[in-house]
């Protein structure tokens, strides 16, 4: 088995789960387990095509003339547009906190 074979597999694990989080309802716990699943694993994707494709263009002599340059650097701007971009920017939702255990934490330390 070659690695294309797995980077396709988790290419189709990675669009199911994005298609169950956008078609699961708002306000449904699994809508958020689904994304935070689809980011985590593109972060590790980031990560790992950082250190198998980019770390040895950076690190070791090479000539130039790579003919899939290109897709590296469309794969890794894909993956650290959902995998770092995209978690940071969205937003969480609110959990209200009790507001009388807040209002005696804050009288206990004054």
């Amino acid at each position: 088995m070659n690695g294309t074979a797995n980077s396709d597999t988790s290419q189709i694990y990675l669009f199911l789960l994005t298609v169950f989080s956008l078609l699961s309802p708002a306000t449904s716990s699994r809508r958020a387990l689904f994304g935070g699943h689809v980011s985590l694993l593109a972060f590790v994707g980031f990560v790992a095509t950082g250190i198998r494709d980019i770390a040895p263009l950076a690190l070791y002599a090479h000539d130039r003339e790579v003919s899939h340059e290109w897709i590296i650097w469309a794969r890794l701007a894909v993956l650290g547009l959902i995998g770092l971009v995209l978690p940071t920017m969205t937003n969480r939702r609110y959990r209200p906190v009790n507001a009388e255990v807040i209002s005696l934490l804050i009288f206990r330390i004054c």
